[in-house]
């Protein structure tokens, strides 16, 4: 039983329920202002993973790399770009003759988006793992202002949390 919970948990567990509660309230707020104010962030799951993810590394493991505002923001946005490159793609006569030749071509386009979003974060120092499914659930995705406000306003709400609370935050591995 022992090896089943970290053992820093006995001395830290104000820190890890406080610190997955600021994550918890904090993309609870976020998803709720976006759904009420569009009511389309529900339906898209892929994205609201990615944020999700995000959430889980700014506030379980806050002093790593991938944790830096650059890389959460950075990535993010270049995962963004790249997945609404690929949508807009998909939605030329090529795009469309390449998603009608079915499940193999769906998922070389899909992989292709996190590809390059991946390529591109390790190009400019910007790794953010769950940035990856951002140019996923993008690509996949039709482009529309909500998706779009979604990641834009999202992602710094998450960051300007962290780094209020930055100071007060332990890594939790």
């Amino acid at each position: 039983m022992r090896f089943l919970f970290d053992p820093k948990i006995k001395q830290n567990g104000w820190r890890y329920l406080g610190q997955v509660a600021l994550a918890t309230v904090s993309l609870f707020a976020i998803v709720f202002v976006e759904e009420l104010a569009t009511g389309q962030i529900g339906g898209q799951a892929v994205i609201v993973a990615a944020i999700a993810s995000t959430a889980f590394l700014l506030f379980i493991w806050p002093h790593s790399r991938p944790s830096r505002p650059r890389n959460v923001l950075g990535g993010h946005a270049l995962a963004l770009g790249v997945g609404v490159l690929f949508a807009l793609f998909g939605d030329t006569e090529a795009g469309r003759e390449t998603a009608s030749g079915g499940a193999f071509y769906f998922a070389m386009f899909a992989a292709a988006s996190v590809g390059l979003s991946m390529f591109l974060m390790a190009a400019t120092n910007t790794e953010h793992p769950p940035a990856a499914g951002t140019a996923l659930g993008v690509a996949g995705s039709p482009v529309t202002l909500d998706l779009l406000l979604f990641v834009l306003l999202g992602v710094p709400v998450l960051v300007a949390v962290y780094l209020v609370s930055k100071s007060r935050l332990i890594n939790l591995y």
